[in-house]
């Protein structure tokens, strides 16, 4: 384990964007499919696909970074705007000092104003992580125009390689996975797409400043269960609270941006997806921690993707069911 850890760390500069490009070509392999379907060459339904795809992204990349590099440029007014804030609480502490002791929370607690440097590291982390993600564009482009190109070819493949009674289950097998691995991705997907969008219209109606960051924010945090929807929530929340002068807003954010959490996330993911998924929240949690670990952010992000894939793979190979039901939520592998 402790190889393949080294190995994967190694790689990552390899691995992250081929398996990046391995979770986009199941999301569009039907879109190249319907292509094909009206009589366009496999080559320029791919070709149509990959360059719509490369440069939506560039544009969506670019106004992404740029507004990343305004919000750095405005974090000295959020700050002073903070130690406002903090010099007020501070004052409300010294009324009532003696209410908050049974907390450990004194006045004195207020006296240093707060450093926005973590903050500007991780703003410009994040767009760091945005330019090197376009840095790896072109590779993941390469990685996945080849992966569509032989991705009608598998079927064909496995009967030459095996005797029919084996290619059979075995094609069987890569079906199943194939049809799962991409309801799951296309749901989760969709779903991060409407919150992110969601949250776009709420933040701008509300007039909080930046909602594009907050939007796609919430589209990449919505990947990380449960942790990443609440961080989706507080951020915006937080921000508003030092934007406005009075409480109104921050707190209609707040419940808003939550309501909509929880209703996308509760109602219509379940409805959208067709099973349930029954990850155990240990391995969810383990696998975030592991990919994380291994891959920074982006491997968080990609963390129970990569784990749900696993898992059903597991259950469609008889012989690893039982890793199946050991990574499950009820002991259960069976979720169609």
């Amino acid at each position: 384990m402790f190889v393949i850890g080294v190995v994967l760390i190694e790689l990552k500069i390899v691995l992250l964007p081929l398996v990046m490009a391995s979770f986009v070509s199941v999301l569009l392999q039907p879109v190249v499919r319907y292509l094909q379907s009206k009589k366009l060459p496999p080559i320029l339904a791919m070709f149509i696909v990959v360059v719509t795809l490369a440069l939506f992204g560039f544009a969506f990349g670019f106004t992404l970074s740029t507004t990343i590099r305004h919000f750095l440029e405005v974090l000295p007014e959020y700050e002073d705007k903070f130690n406002i804030l903090v010099s007020d609480l501070r004052h409300l502490f010294e009324q009532f000092d003696s209410g908050f002791e049974v907390f450990g929370v004194t006045a004195e607690d207020f006296d240093m104003p707060f450093n926005f440097s973590a903050i500007t590291q991780t703003a410009r982390a994040g767009l760091n992580a945005i330019l090197s993600f376009l840095g790896n564009a072109f590779l993941i482009l390469i990685f996945l125009l080849f992966m569509l190109l032989g991705s009608g070819q598998t079927e064909q493949r496995v009967h030459q390689a095996f005797p029919d009674y084996l290619a059979i289950r075995i094609s069987k097998a890569w079906g199943n996975i194939g049809v799962q691995v991409r309801q799951y991705l296309l749901t989760k997907t969709l779903v991060s797409l409407l919150t992110g969008a969601v949250t776009f219209l709420i933040v701008w109606m509300l007039g909080i400043d930046f909602p594009l960051i907050w939007a796609f924010l919430t589209f990449l945090l919505n990947y990380i269960p449960n942790i990443g929807s609440t961080i989706a929530v507080i951020l915006p929340s937080l921000l508003s609270l030092l934007q406005f002068d009075t409480l109104a807003t921050p707190i209609f954010a707040f419940v808003l941006l939550a309501s909509i959490q929880l209703t996308i996330g509760n109602v219509i993911e379940p409805r959208w997806m067709g099973f349930n998924l029954n990850l155990s929240p240990l391995i969810v949690l383990l696998s975030l921690i592991f990919w994380g670990w291994l891959w920074g952010v982006m491997g968080m992000i990609l963390a129970v993707p990569l784990t749900a894939t696993i898992k059903i793979i597991f259950e469609n190979i008889e012989t690893l069911r039982p890793f199946a039901i050991l990574m499950s939520g009820n002991g259960s592998s069976d979720h169609v």
